[in-house]
């Protein structure tokens, strides 16, 4: 090949205007449905009143006590009504998630028009618009799991560890990150790996039971499978429309026929570490909880950098 027409690979990097379009997109697509509630949203509101003085203790429900976090911070802002404060963080999470993402992806994609792809198929999403504003703690979720992968690539234990104490606070689901973690050592083997997973899953562990502990007075609830939570589920047509919205678009896309061969190895391992566990926890939650669509936006993490890769024909 002509040495003129060699490509010039220069490594992908989250650009000042890069950042800008992902804040600007995800505002455009999420505001329009600011605030919106789901059944579950009234028990957070709840949460948020108990926080400021206005609600009894016995009036709270679980498991939504057990994810106290966002709640308690939206209840330091001085807004008009507890459903805004809470869509407000909702909002700042799924920014502050979305720019965290793509500048993860930076380290497994091969060029800056995949990063770009990516970053597009992430905002233009059905979670942008039907969980980054809504009064509920999923996009708060998200933010813990995206920022904890990045700290788990960069080999921040430190801020790993007390990125998930923190997390079990904000969602239970965030929990997934421990067999992340798991597959993720396993497949590296990087030096130390089995001390740090013992400390985090075990300081983890600690602080999900002390929220446990705090809300003991409370009635206790567990997470049980069932053949009937399951097949209520799957019979809700809307539980599959939103499971559809969102997973439909980047499975066709991740389809199509491609000439490319496999994805870099740091993709790969980072690919099957967290797409197993998610899928996982989907599966769970189908069986003992609820069918929808949010509780796959963490799949995302896995799934976008993958077909952002594969239908990428650039490669400067």
């Amino acid at each position: 090949m002509n040495q003129a027409q060699t490509p010039s690979l220069t490594p992908p990097r989250l650009t000042g205007a890069l950042a800008g379009s992902i804040v600007v997109g995800t505002l455009l697509l999420a505001l329009p449905r600011f605030a919106h509630t789901t059944p579950d949203s009234i028990y957070y509101t709840d949460l948020l009143r108990y926080f400021q003085g206005d609600l009894d203790r016995a009036a709270l429900q679980t498991p939504f006590a057990f994810r106290f976090l966002v709640p308690w911070v939206a209840a330091w802002l001085p807004l008009p009504s507890p459903a805004i404060a809470i869509a407000t963080c909702s909002m700042v999470a799924t920014c502050s998630a979305y720019l965290l993402a793509v500048r993860l992806w930076a380290n497994f994609l091969e060029t800056q028009r995949q990063l770009h792809v990516a970053a597009l198929l992430l905002v233009c999403s059905f979670p942008t618009v039907n969980y980054g504003s809504a009064v509920m703690t999923d996009a708060a979720g998200f933010l813990v799991v995206t920022a904890a992968c990045l700290a788990l690539y960069h080999h921040a234990d430190l801020v790993l560890g007390l990125l998930l104490v923190l997390g079990s606070g904000v969602r239970e689901s965030t929990l997934l990150m421990l067999p992340v973690m798991a597959l993720y050592f396993a497949q590296t083997r990087r030096p130390g790996w089995l001390p740090a997973l013992g400390i985090i899953s075990v300081s983890t562990l600690l602080a999900a039971g002390a929220t446990r502990g705090y809300f003991a007075d409370l009635p206790p609830y567990f997470w049980t499978p069932s053949w009937g939570r399951m097949m209520d589920n799957l019979s809700r047509p809307v539980s599959w429309a939103t499971v559809t919205l969102t997973m439909g678009p980047l499975l066709v896309l991740f389809v199509l026929p491609t000439s490319k061969g496999p994805p870099p190895v740091a993709l790969r391992q980072f690919v099957v570490s967290l797409a197993l566990p998610c899928l996982a926890l989907f599966v769970y939650g189908v069986t003992s909880a609820f069918m929808s669509g949010r509780f796959l936006w963490p799949l995302y993490l896995a799934l976008v950098p993958l077909v952002a890769w594969r239908v990428s024909r650039e490669t400067a």
